[in-house]
């Protein structure tokens, strides 16, 4: 029971300590040969959400809780300063999940804890294909 215990505890202060999203997302990541688009992006006290269409002609791949919750990164303005904000949990409950060629959906993510911010999310071309660092809303 210690055992099960102290693994818990491990994989909580793993999921949410210091370290940076951004090492998940080096800046020589494949670009994507057709970028989603987003459209109607909302911003309010209880989440942001947009519409990602897949423009592209073959489907892209993309982690999250549900396929309407993708994974998620902030970057927050403190003081006149970027700073990485909060992020999606360390993985635990995440699935896979395909947006075909031509097809779109709602996805919605947490509120921002700051008035400047900066709002991403990952895709990929392939299921074994390093992500990418998708825009979704930036109020800088």
């Amino acid at each position: 029971m210690k055992i099960a215990l102290f693994m818990l505890f491990a994989v909580a202060a793993s999921c949410h300590g210091q370290v940076s999203w951004r090492i998940f997302f080096p800046e020589d990541a494949p670009a994507l040969t057709t970028s989603p688009i987003l459209k109607d992006v909302t911003v309010d006290k209880e989440r942001v959400t947009a519409r990602l269409y897949n423009a592209g002609d073959k489907p892209i791949y993309y982690r999250g809780s549900s396929a309407d919750r993708p994974v998620f990164f902030y970057d927050e303005q403190v003081n006149g300063t970027w700073k990485e904000g909060k992020f999606s949990s360390c993985g635990t409950g995440l699935s896979e999940h395909t947006l075909g060629a031509g097809k779109a959906i709602v996805i919605a993510f947490p509120p921002p804890d700051s008035q400047q911010f900066r709002l991403f999310t990952a895709v990929s071309e392939s299921r074994e294909g390093r992500e990418s660092m998708v825009l979704v809303v930036s109020n800088e």
